[in-house]
């Protein structure tokens, strides 16, 4: 069988997808967990693969999903994900911009994550040049 990769920036610089349409299978590693939220390196470059994984979820969706955190997901449930987390970093984004408190993220996290959350506002904040 083929496997088609995709480039997933956003994440890490390097971050990979593989889809192997005759498993209809769309593997997608730090991307779209169901118990995590996004972790960011790049909110933009994050945001840029959020958008291009609905747009293929759309239009051409896998019948399953494979994701590096959590079970696998149904498109539709995928979709919905990345609808969430793009939602959430695009509030980021405002928020950052406002210099008001982040939004919550898209998904309850454990304790020992919500540094995260002050990591990704920094990010955020160094990319936008503040």
């Amino acid at each position: 069988f083929t496997i088609e990769t995709m480039e997933l920036p956003g994440h890490t610089a390097d971050g990979t997808g593989y889809r192997i349409r005759e498993l209809d299978i769309l593997v997608l590693g730090d991307y779209l967990s169901s118990i995590e939220f996004p972790f960011v390196t790049s909110p933009s470059a994050y945001r840029s693969t959020l958008a291009g994984l609905i747009d293929l979820l759309r239009r051409d969706p896998p019948g399953r999903i494979v994701v590096g955190h959590g079970l696998e997901h149904t498109a539709t449930e995928a979709l919905a994900i990345a609808e969430a987390d793009l939602d959430y970093l695009w509030r980021l984004h405002d928020a950052v911009l406002k210099g008001t408190e982040p939004p919550p993220p898209p998904r309850p996290c454990a304790e020992e994550l919500t540094e995260m959350l002050g990591a990704n506002a920094d990010a955020q904040r160094s990319e936008l040049g503040l």
